[in-house]
């Protein structure tokens, strides 16, 4: 049986798991918590949209204003930017640093910018992530170096 003060656990988990889409763990995890709580087949689960919807209501909405608040800024900062070369100036402008500022949910965003056009968000993605999978060998080339965050982003469920 659930215990009252385990429904926020239960909920962040369940967050988590749902954005990884792993649902085969989150049914693990929710069979392991709730014990006698029979657990339906991953076939039978509503989408990721109506769960995030149920536990998040309103999230979309705010989704779209994220992705609206990100492209605007993408936009400012690559009008502002066509002409720089220097990384930190690039890296210093305050649309780029709003940008990061935005934090995890900005991750998509940015991947999804980056798959369908090369630019310097690298920096970026090292500020948000605090990883960087881009080895030594690969720095300095923008196809590679897309290329190696890319496969993060596939890896950690955010491309």
């Amino acid at each position: 049986m659930i215990d009252v003060s385990q429904i926020s656990q239960i909920n962040s988990q369940i967050a988590a798991h749902m954005l990884c889409q792993d649902s085969e763990r989150m049914a693990s995890l929710l069979e392991q918590m709730c014990g006698s709580i029979r657990i339906p087949s991953p076939q039978s689960y509503p989408s990721q949209a109506e769960l995030m919807e149920f536990f998040m209501p309103g999230i979309h909405a705010r989704q779209t204003d994220i992705e609206e608040e990100f492209s605007e800024l993408s936009r400012q900062w690559k009008r502002d930017n066509r002409s720089s070369s220097s990384t930190t100036v690039i890296a210093m402008h305050p649309a780029y640093q709003r940008i990061i500022g935005m934090g995890t949910p900005a991750l998509r965003l940015i991947l999804r910018e980056l798959s369908g056009q090369l630019d310097h968000w690298f920096w970026a993605l090292r500020a948000i992530s605090g990883e960087d999978p881009v080895p030594e060998s690969h720095r300095g080339k923008l196809r590679l170096m897309a290329a190696d965050w890319l496969e993060w982003g596939r890896r950690n469920g955010y491309a």
